[in-house]
């Protein structure tokens, strides 16, 4: 059976190969992205994929490739941090076409906490971003299997890493101890410097060897 981190090596060996012969220009990141494989969908041990309530869960990256190029560049340090960040599955979610994983990303810019913010405003019985991704039948099997938002939290490892011991979503932008209390008027895909470090600081307590 190949896993995730089976994935995730190979990505590595791809990785070092073009950067030693191809350098780091465009035309060398897009040959990686060519031979490049996502292992988010990919078993994490031999029993196969995390599931709850019979739902098949797959990870879901919290620092994407793309983003680790935006911050970083393709070059050494690119592989540094892949290895450090991705070696980890951190984030699980139902594996369904149009589901939380691609529409957190679609919706939010790819930021993991306005994410979570929605789920728990889902728990909290509020108007929800991703209700139409919520509806699906697989999603909201899922979701029915938690009680609330805290047992949601607690089966995703990330209690006291980016939610308080409030249940509330720390605000990762201002990365002071603060919490998200709104929605953005406006989501873009760019994350500013400063997002990105948070996020790379914040995450460190979930990557496990």
């Amino acid at each position: 059976m190949i896993l995730y981190k089976d994935i995730v090596e190979f990505d590595i060996v791809i990785m070092k190969q073009i950067l030693q012969k191809h350098g780091t220009d465009e035309e060398a990141w897009r040959l990686f992205r060519h031979f490049y494989v996502d292992p988010d969908g990919y078993p994490i041990n031999e029993q196969g994929l995390r599931t709850r309530n019979g739902v098949e869960c797959t990870a879901d990256t919290i620092i994407s490739t793309y983003r680790i190029r935006m911050h970083e560049g393709f070059n050494e340090q690119f592989i540094n941090t892949f290895a450090q960040y991705r070696r980890t599955p951190m984030i699980f979610f139902p594996r369904e076409l149009g589901g939380i994983n691609t529409s957190r990303a679609a919706r939010f810019g790819d930021r993991i906490d306005h994410a979570l913010y929605d789920l728990k405003r889902y728990y909290d019985k509020k108007p929800c971003i991703l209700a139409s991704a919520y509806a699906l039948p697989k999603t909201q099997r899922w979701l029915q299997s938690f009680n609330d938002f805290h047992e949601l939290v607690v089966w995703m490892e990330i209690d006291g890493v980016l939610i308080d011991d409030n249940d509330e979503v720390f605000d990762l932008e201002k990365n002071d101890g603060s919490v998200i209390c709104d929605y953005y008027k406006k989501y873009t895909r760019a994350w500013s410097e400063s997002y990105y470090h948070n996020v790379k600081e914040k995450i460190k307590p979930l990557i496990r060897d």
